[in-house]
C-alpha cells in the first residue's frame, strides 16, 4: 500500500506474503499480519501487528503493540509494547511507556509522563541513551543499562534484576528510591545520583554483596553516602553495598543535568531584569541554545481547606486570587 488513505479501521490479511505499507493514513485502528512493514504513515487509532513486523517513521495516536518480535524506529506513540525480542530506537512516547521482552535493544528513546513504568525490558536486554522523565516509575530492566537520564519519577527511578551492568546513568529528581536492586548481583559504576528526594539513592533488597564503586552521590562525605544506601547496616540479612572510590564530582560520561542556578540580583525578584547562570554537570555546547522553562516554585501543588483548618467562619470561598508565589 503506497500513498493510501483508509478510514473506519483496517484489518490487513496476507497469506504467505509480507505486506509493505508506506506514506499512508489510516483512520481508526490498524491490524497487521506477521512480517509487515509500516513506514512513514499516520494512524489515528491503535496499531497491532503480529510477529517479525517493523514500524518506522510512523505517527500513531494510539498505542503500538506487537505480538512477537519487532523493530520500531523513529516513531511517535503514547505507548509501545512488544511481547518478544525488540529493537526500539529513537522513538517519542508521551503519557505511556515502552515494554519489551528478553534480549531487546531499547536505545535513544524519549519517554515522558508514563503513568506506570517508563521502560520495562526483559533479561539480557540493553537499555541505553534513553531519556525517561516524569514517569510514575522510571526503568525496570536486566542486562546492560547505560547512559540513560532518569529524572523526576514520582516513585522508583531504576529497578535492577540479575547480573546487570549499570554504568554512566544519571538519576536526579526522583521522589522514590533512585535505584532498587530487586534480584541478582549487578555491578553499578560511574553513575550520577544527586538531588533525588526519596529516602535512599540505592536500596539492596538481596542478600548479595554489591559493587557500587566510582559513583557520584552528590558528596564525598562517607556518612552522608551511607545514609543514602539501604543494605545490611539497616537490615542485617541484606548484602553489603561497597561504594569504594566514590567519585569526587559529577561523572562526565553520564548524561548532563542541572546542578545549580544563580540569580543576579538574588531571589526574591520583582519586575526587573535578572541575569541567571545555569550550572550543568558537564561542559555544554555553547553553540546550541539551551531550552529553559520558568514556573512558580509551588507549581502543581495543592492544599485543601475546610472550616476546621482554614479559619473561615463558613465553608465557602467567595473569591480566589493567585499569590506572589504562584
Amino acid at each position: 500500500v503506497l500513498y493510501g488513505a483508509v478510514g473506519a479501521g483496517v484489518d490487513i490479511y496476507c497469506l504467505g506474503c509480507m505486506p509493505v505499507i508506506s506514506n499512508s493514513t489510516f483512520e481508526g485502528d490498524l491490524n497487521l499480519p506477521a512480517r509487515s512493514e509500516l513506514d512513514t504513515s499516520t494512524v489515528t487509532g491503535n496499531v497491532v501487528a503480529e510477529d517479525e513486523s517493523s514500524i518506522r517513521h510512523t505517527i500513531s495516536m494510539g498505542s503500538i503493540t506487537i505480538n512477537g518480535s519487532a523493530s520500531i524506529e523513529n516513531s511517535t506513540a503514547p505507548g509501545i509494547v512488544v511481547y518478544g525480542a525488540a529493537t526500539v530506537l529513537t522513538n517519542t512516547v508521551a503519557y505511556g511507556g515502552i515494554r519489551v521482552g528478553d534480549d531487546s535493544l531499547v536505545q535513544g528513546n524519549n519517554v515522558e509522563n508514563a503513568p506506570a513504568w517508563g521502560i520495562i525490558a526483559g533479561i539480557n536486554s540493553t537499555v541505553s541513551r534513553n531519556r525517561v522523565i516524569g514517569a510514575a516509575n522510571g526503568v525496570d530492566a536486566g542486562g546492560v543499562i547505560q547512559e540513560n537520564l532518569i529524572a523526576n519519577s514520582s516513585g522508583v527511578g531504576l529497578q535492577i534484576t540479575g547480573g546487570t551492568l549499570v554504568i554512566s546513568n544519571t538519576l536526579t529528581g526522583n521522589k522514590g528510591s533512585a535505584m532498587v536492586i530487586a534480584s541478582g548481583t549487578p555491578v553499578i559504576h560511574g553513575n550520577n545520583l544527586e538531588f533525588n528526594t526519596g529516602a535512599y539513592d540505592l536500596v539492596n533488597n538481596t542478600g548479595n554483596g554489591i559493587d557500587a564503586a566510582n559513583n557520584w552521590w552528590g558528596t564525598t562525605d562517607s556518612g552522608i553516602i551511607e545514609a543514602r544506601i539501604f543494605d545490611f547496616i539497616d537490615d542485617y540479612p541484606l548484602g553489603a553495598v561497597s561504594y569504594a572510590s566514590a567519585a569526587a564530582e559529577a561523572v562526565q560520561a553520564a548524561p548532563a543535568y542541572v546542578r545549580g542556578l544563580t540569580l543576579d540580583p538574588g531571589s526574591p525578584v520583582g519586575i526587573e531584569t535578572v541575569t541567571f547562570d545555569v550550572l550543568f554537570s558537564t561542559p555544554m555546547d555553547v553553540g546550541s541554545q539551551a531550552a529553559t522553562e520558568f514556573h512558580p516554585a509551588r507549581k502543581n501543588t495543592w492544599q485543601s481547606f475546610t472550616t476546621s483548618n482554614s479559619g473561615l467562619a463558613q465553608d465557602q470561598v467567595m473569591a480566589a486570587v493567585v499569590d506572589s508565589e504562584g
